[in-house]
């Protein structure tokens, strides 16, 4: 399920993948949205849709494991993409804003994706990943360039936006979790990855600095300190 306000007003509206393949629309009172014509995907959809206004124009995104789809408010199809696009299982998808915007998500063979909003999508390869990586995009140093983030088999991959390897960080674990990224400031940026099995967290910075806690309450902690100052 996906909650969304379209245009900041409470009129909000959830946005639901059944098991059933269909994506379904209901207001607040849960009463089926008027006008919304149920939109069938052709595979099973795990992760809440997304919902983005690029150019005055609002695009409801549901991904499933063979493809991006691109909606408008009532469930039709808005974008028909001039390439195929898989997101991996572990990738978010994130907007790139810009002169041109695009949203990026990488397929299961790692490739980043660039889908741009006149259809068109752009691939490249960093190195090669396994299917069941994790992957991020996100602007770590705070210069309105995003970076490109990889987790695979414990290791930490950062990529600049130019596509030049920053760091690859061991964690010497095969369960490490994340990304999850954190803004504390303008100028404080950091990424976050845990070690369910040691009870680790950690955040990493764009020099390869890391912070490490032992206990979810200790990071709470400095996390508190960190918005209030005193670190």
């Amino acid at each position: 399920m996906a909650l969304f306000d379209y245009d900041y007003n409470n009129a909000y509206r959830l946005v639901i993948a059944g098991e059933d393949k269909m994506i379904y629309s209901y207001d607040k009172s849960g009463n089926a949205v008027k006008g919304w014509k149920p939109f069938r995907t052709s595979g099973q959809v795990t992760s809440e849709a997304g919902f983005y206004r690029v150019s005055g124009k609002d695009f409801i995104v549901v991904a499933d494991e063979a493809s991006l789809y691109f909606l408008d408010r009532s469930g039709n199809i808005r974008l028909r993409l001039k390439d195929a696009v898989t997101k991996a299982a572990g990738s978010t998808i994130r907007l790139s804003p810009g002169s041109r915007p695009s949203l990026v998500c990488s397929s299961p063979q790692g490739e980043v994706q660039h889908i741009y909003f006149d259809g068109e999508v752009r691939k490249f390869s960093l190195r090669p990943f396994a299917s069941d990586h994790s992957f991020d995009y996100f602007d770590i140093d705070g210069d309105g360039f995003g970076e490109y983030i990889f987790i695979e088999k414990g290791k930490l991959y950062l990529y600049d936006h130019d596509r030049s390897e920053l760091f690859t960080k061991d964690f010497t674990t095969d369960n490490l979790g994340g990304p999850i990224n954190f803004i504390f400031s303008a100028s404080d940026r950091k990424i976050g990855v845990f070690d369910p099995g040691r009870k680790l967290i950690y955040l990493v910075d764009k020099k390869e600095a890391v912070n490490q806690f032992e206990t979810a309450k200790r990071f709470i902690d400095a996390v508190e300190n960190i918005l209030s100052g005193e670190q």
